[in-house]
Parts: C-alpha cells; sequence; structure tokens
C-alpha cells in the first residue's frame, strides 16, 4: 500500500511539472519574438494578440491546471482514507462503519471514525491534518464558488489563519481582487509550490495513517 501511494503522488508530481513546463515554454516562445519587436502603429493590435495569447498559457491554462490538481489530489485523498477505514472497520468486525457516522461530510465522518474507532490523535503533526483541512475548504471554494470569495468568508479566514502560520502561503493561493460596485471578491489562482506541498502533504498522510492502523 505505501508503495502504491508513493507511485501514484508521484505521478501527480510529474503530471504537475511536465503540463506547467509546457505551458511556460509556450508562453515564452510567444513572448520572446514580441520582446524584441519595435512596436509600430502598424503592429501594434498584432503585439496584443501575441501578449494575450502568451498570457493564455502563462496565466489562464496555468491556473486551470494548478485548480484542477488541488481538487484532484484532494478526492484521492479523501477516497483512499475512506478505503483504509473501510478496510479496518471489516478486518476488525467493528460495531460501525464511516457510513454509519452523523457529519457534515464524508470527510468530517472520516475524521470522527479515525478518532474513535482507530483511536489515533489526528492533531499528530505526522498526520498532516490541519494543513490538508484547511486546504479542503479552498478545495470547496474552488467548486462550489468558481474560486471566488469575500473577506466575510470562511474561506478568506482559513487562508490568513495559513498565513499567520507561514506567510509564504498568502501568496501561494494567488488571491486578487476584483471589484463589482460597492463589493469585492478575491479570486484564488493557486501557484505550483501549494499544489506541491499539498501532493507531498497527502502522500505522507495517507502513509503514516495506514502504517499507525495496520500495525496494531
Amino acid at each position: 500500500m505505501v508503495n502504491d501511494f508513493e507511485k501514484i503522488f508521484s505521478f501527480f508530481s510529474e503530471y504537475q511539472l511536465l503540463i506547467q513546463d509546457f505551458l511556460l515554454d509556450k508562453s515564452q516562445e510567444i513572448d520572446f519574438p514580441v520582446v524584441n519587436t519595435k512596436i509600430s502603429n502598424k503592429n501594434v493590435s498584432s503585439i496584443i494578440s501575441k501578449i494575450e495569447e502568451s498570457q493564455k498559457y502563462g496565466i489562464i491554462f496555468s491556473n486551470i491546471l494548478q485548480s484542477s490538481l488541488l481538487i484532484s489530489v484532494f478526492s484521492f485523498y479523501e477516497v483512499e482514507l475512506m478505503k483504509i477505514c473501510d478496510t479496518h472497520a471489516s478486518r476488525t468486525n467493528s460495531n460501525f462503519s464511516v457510513k454509519d457516522l452523523k457529519g457534515h461530510s464524508d470527510f468530517e465522518k472520516i475524521k470522527m471514525f479515525l478518532t474513535k474507532q482507530c483511536k489515533l490523535i489526528i492533531t499528530n503533526p505526522a498526520y498532516q491534518w490541519d494543513f490538508i483541512n484547511s486546504l479542503k475548504t479552498v478545495r470547496n471554494c474552488l467548486v462550489h464558488n468558481n474560486g471566488k470569495c469575500l473577506k466575510t468568508s470562511k474561506t478568506y479566514r482559513v487562508i490568513l489563519q495559513l498565513h499567520n502560520k507561514n506567510e509564504e502561503y498568502f501568496d501561494s493561493f494567488g488571491l486578487h481582487p476584483e471589484t463589482y460596485g460597492d463589493k469585492t471578491e478575491f479570486i484564488i489562482d493557486p501557484q505550483l509550490y501549494l499544489i506541491s506541498d499539498l501532493i507531498d502533504a497527502c502522500k505522507s498522510s495517507l502513509i503514516k495513517i495506514s502504517e499507525d492502523i495496520y500495525s496494531r
């Protein structure tokens, strides 16, 4: 099982770097002739078009990549945790499973099962639960609200909490404001190194949780 987790998360990392490098190369390929072109009335519209094309690869497509990876990695993590819990319930003839518990989400019920049935101290830093759970809130914002949040939202508060623990994490969410009338929304554009940290955290968490459960 550990080897399976190592392999699958390495696929996530390889995919991220492969596509990100392609997008960066494509963006720079378009940028290079533009930077070395003298602007005139005749070519200004063409240059603007090239700049927009470069931004499509370097910014827009890159943001789509990182957002989709955040969602995919978290979904994989949640599914594998559920499998671990179900296997444990079956192996120990438990009186209840994750599905029998009450909670607002499967993730919350998984946490309850790991705590009550598996007797894990889920706040153990080795499980990286707090960090992963924080990104669950961001994932929900990406899925259900297209990555938009207000300063008064839970998502924004979670991002600030991460920032207070590690200043670099605020920038890693790529937050930028958009104003509509008297309302300002913040758009989340996850950066590459944030997703890399999530991949590493989910891998370490699954390995540690499975080892601690199956060693009993």
